[in-house]
């Protein structure tokens, strides 16, 4: 089995970037109870569903230092 290409086709461009810069992009979010309702919801319903996105995408050595830039 090719996981690249499984990779490719499972995990568009769009997921790969949002999975790996959403904690850059919210840094630069104004804080509203809107968008900390979101990031709740991503951490208590989503986080082990990025963390295995991360993996396949070969960057889970990231996932750290996203969560630390998120905090």
């Amino acid at each position: 089995m090719d996981i690249q290409a499984t990779v490719k086709t499972a995990i568009s461009p769009l997921v790969s970037y949002s999975s790996t810069f959403w904690a850059d992009n919210l840094v630069l979010t104004p804080y509203d109870e809107t968008s900390m309702e979101v990031v709740k919801f991503v951490m208590y319903e989503k986080l082990l569903f990025w963390i295995e996105v991360m993996n396949v995408l070969g960057k889970a050595h990231e996932v750290s230092a996203i969560l630390k830039r998120a905090l």
